[in-house]
């Protein structure tokens, strides 16, 4: 069997057709501002993870979800029940294998940035604190 070089149109068509096919899929998966109905975040925070976060973030402009968070601390530590904290968040999604987002715990106000691997990996950074290990899954 021989294997010709397709011309230039089809080759270039079928880049085309690939891209196009892409980004239906991307748009399909959710991943806008735009869409219909809220963004479930779930996550946890710590060193161990002894924080579980929760929340339902809205739409806010494009490829950006603004809502409150609830911070539950699970840890083996915990007395009397987990400890809780709500705050609020403000994320972008900037692509699909990134997220940014602006998280305001107790009246202070820390940075995240996570890359997608199994969930979006990152770290909060707050002023006058070591950063803390953050992970994040989007519904």
């Amino acid at each position: 069997m021989v294997l010709r070089r397709q011309p230039r149109s089809r080759a270039a068509a079928s880049r085309v057709a690939a891209a196009l096919a892409f980004a239906l899929t991307f748009s399909a998966a959710g991943w806008s501002a735009e869409r219909a109905g809220p963004l479930q975040v779930s996550g946890q925070l710590g060193l161990l993870g002894e924080w579980e976060m929760s929340g339902e973030l809205a739409p806010s402009a494009r490829d950006e979800f603004a809502g409150t968070v609830k911070l539950a601390h699970v840890g083996i530590c915990t007395q009397d029940g987990p400890e809780t904290r709500s705050g609020e968040i403000r994320l972008r999604l900037a692509g699909a294998s990134q997220v940014r987002a602006t998280v305001v715990l107790d009246g202070v106000t820390c940075d995240y940035r996570g890359k997608k691997d199994d969930a979006f990996k990152g770290v909060l950074n707050c002023p006058d604190r070591r950063g803390v290990p953050l992970m994040l899954w989007l519904k």
